[in-house]
């Protein structure tokens, strides 16, 4: 069947699931998305817009909108955990946009879904809410709703998150296992109205164009304006503390809401400025994530169905990469709809999943809790995140060292991406529409039969 005329479900109406829908559209697909909330909302805080995802949003005719709603970064700062003293530097602007011809925005998470949202629907794609898919006939191409009706597509792709229900069918087809387990980290995430905050020095502060980092043993906390400087996100990741709901278990509670007194406790011989910003942050807006990893997937594809996003490679933030590398996946998946025109589905999937799965995978999901036998590297996430829980001594030391060093203009290797130059030439230049167009042929060879 033409490419023009393929039609696509796609499951699930977050970042993964807009971008997809999206890129599919913009190849002439006809799109209809299913969402299992009443209503299409996203909630949550920050997200940081990347260079290789600004790169894919402005193919797209969204740059402008990310400009307009987004706040660019000057620089990195990262600071010592107890007297805010500065370990290190990284400016981003303008050599961000001297190198790689983009810059670094932040947004929050509910703007950007809100421009892919209207993109989608400029582009006629369908949205049907309150829609609960029970099950996916991959044989059919078909998918088998909760109310009892079905659905026929060309091609259905699971963007259905962490959880999602289509992953899990593709691994019982396999009969492998898939497990989802803690990292042993949890997230509290906060946003502050900047004018309510009765310091000027700290409301100055916050409205900085600088994302600032703060560093201690098992713990961290990442903070940068956005809204055009109006409100200040806060990421403070720290050891979980299990519940009496999920303590023992395998699959951990996920989005709750936050105790601000057990937020202080956790950050309690912080310095100053951290204590302050605590004391900022509205009652009611603080929620914990607990944070989950996995052993790569063998697979992300199974006949004419496709998983993208958190759904096959689920993301640790500590890289902030996890809507890019989805938006990734979007962009290469449309690339090889469009490439392929006229080829099966099964076989276009087969050259997404080549030309996708090593990558993601070594931004995201690759690491040392990967099943046993796997000798892949690890992931940038989890060394980063290790670099950055270093407790007090020499690990530390060696890590602030290098850190100063970086600061300095020295092209030294670091385990934080923010410090490593090779990593951010590997995660930010590396194009990856231009890479399918580049290969084509290469890319079709390899899957062929």
């Amino acid at each position: 069947m033409e490419g023009g005329s393929l039609r696509v479900i796609v499951i699930g109406a977050g970042l993964s699931g807009l971008s997809t829908a999206l890129a599919l559209s913009k190849k002439g697909c006809n799109v209809t998305v299913f969402e299992r909330a009443k209503e299409l909302k996203e909630v949550g805080a920050g997200v940081q817009v990347s260079v290789n995802m600004l790169r894919i949003l402005d193919s797209w005719g969204l740059a402008h909108h990310i400009s307009t709603d987004g706040v660019i970064l000057r620089k990195i700062v990262v600071r010592r955990w107890e007297d805010d003293r500065v370990l290190g530097e990284q400016m981003i602007m303008p050599w961000m946009q001297d190198r790689y011809n983009y810059p670094s925005y932040v947004i929050h998470r509910a703007d950007l879904f809100r421009i892919l949202f209207k993109a989608c629907e400029e582009q006629g794609v369908r949205f049907k809410t309150n829609a609960r898919v029970d099950r996916v006939d991959f044989e059919a191409t078909r998918v088998e709703m909760e109310d009892g009706s079905t659905h026929e597509a060309d091609l259905i792709v699971g963007a259905d998150g962490i959880r999602s229900i289509v992953r899990q069918q593709m691994q019982e087809i396999h009969r492998e296992e898939h497990q989802l387990r803690k990292t042993g980290d949890s997230v509290y995430r906060a946003i502050i109205d900047i004018e309510s905050v009765p310091s000027e020095q700290l409301r100055g502060l916050m409205r900085e164009p600088i994302g600032t980092r703060w560093l201690g043993e098992s713990r961290h906390i990442m903070a940068y304006p956005i809204r055009a400087g109006r409100l200040y996100n806060l990421v403070f990741i720290h050891p979980t503390k299990d519940t009496p709901d999920d303590a023992g278990s395998d699959v951990p509670l996920w989005t709750t809401k936050g105790s601000l007194s057990d937020l202080r406790e956790e950050f309690r011989g912080w310095s100053s400025t951290v204590s302050q910003l605590i004391d900022c942050i509205p009652r009611d807006v603080l929620t914990v994530w607990n944070l989950c990893d996995s052993a790569p997937l063998s697979r992300w594809i199974h006949g004419s169905v496709a998983l993208v996003g958190d759904s096959c490679h689920p993301t640790l933030p500590y890289v902030a990469q996890g809507a890019a590398q989805a938006i990734e996946d979007a962009a290469v998946l449309g690339e090889c709809i469009d490439l392929y025109r006229g080829d099966p589905i099964r076989n276009i999937l087969k050259v997404f999943q080549v030309a996708r799965k090593n990558r993601a995978e070594r931004m995201t999901v690759r690491s040392a809790r990967c099943r046993e036998g796997d000798v892949s590297t690890q992931a940038s996430a989890q060394a980063t995140r290790t670099a950055l829980h270093h407790a007090d001594g020499p690990e530390q030391e060696e890590r602030d060292k290098q850190m100063r060093a970086a600061m300095e203009g020295q092209k030294t290797s670091h385990s934080d991406h923010w410090m490593d130059m090779k990593k951010q030439d590997e995660m930010y230049g590396f194009d990856v529409v231009k890479d399918v167009r580049e290969r084509r042929d290469e890319l079709k060879a390899s899957v062929e039969e």
